[in-house]
């Protein structure tokens, strides 16, 4: 079989996956593409809640379902290993992604020599704000926002129909979703000062929203 490396077509095939199943409101914990030391080609790697609550068959017959629908240029559903986010071959997978030698980061992933992270981790903040403001002027406000503190995080924004979530981009070292927190209060104070008429409301911290 011919080994299918981490082209940008694939790279690009694994993000509208993601951006599918947070619509579908299916959890991801963490996803990306790895070349295993033991393989023949480069598999994409998604570990999710799920796989603990019903297994793995939901799973997968949802993403075999949604695939068709993508305008993809290569990814198959033969190329996706679902697993149980504690799971020992997954933080093994997870680990030698870590230490993978980083390259460049695009639009919503970071590609390294031997991984490409789209999601490192569940973490996230959702909410809803009244107007409706879009994803690009969202990422407008808070560019444009002086931060409180060093390393103001680059975030990944999603809103449909008022709705909003917030993730922290995965170029950002893997324990980055402790800034959440912060990244909260002072998306606040950028929201009251760029749109004050906006009223925002979070939704509970345990629930993800996840639109995209």
């Amino acid at each position: 079989m011919v080994k299918k490396s981490m082209v940008i077509e694939l790279i690009e095939d694994g993000a509208k996956l993601l951006r599918a199943l947070d619509q579908k409101k299916y959890p991801v914990d963490a996803m990306f593409w790895v070349d295993e030391p033991d393989d023949d080609r480069s598999r994409l790697i998604i570990a999710s809640s799920d796989v603990i609550a019903r297994s793995s068959g939901p799973g997968y017959q949802l993403i075999g379902s949604v695939l068709p629908k993508l305008d993809l240029s290569g990814l198959e559903l033969s190329d996706i290993y679902l697993m149980e986010p504690d799971s020992r071959r997954f933080q093994s997978l997870l680990a030698f992604a870590k230490s993978s030698n980083k390259i460049n980061a695009g639009t919503s992933w970071l590609r390294k020599a031997d991984a490409v992270v789209y999601r490192w981790s569940p973490g996230a903040l959702a909410g809803h704000l009244e107007p409706r403001v879009s994803a690009a002027e969202l990422e407008r406000v808070w560019k444009d926002y002086p931060a409180s503190w060093f390393g103001k995080p680059v975030l990944l924004i999603a809103e449909d129909g008022g709705d909003f979530s917030l993730r922290i981009h995965p170029k950002h070292r893997p324990d980055a979703d402790s800034d959440l927190p912060r990244v909260k209060c002072d998306f606040e104070k950028a929201i009251a000062a760029a749109r004050p008429e906006c009223t925002l409301t979070w939704d509970n911290p345990t629930r993800d929203r996840a639109v995209a």
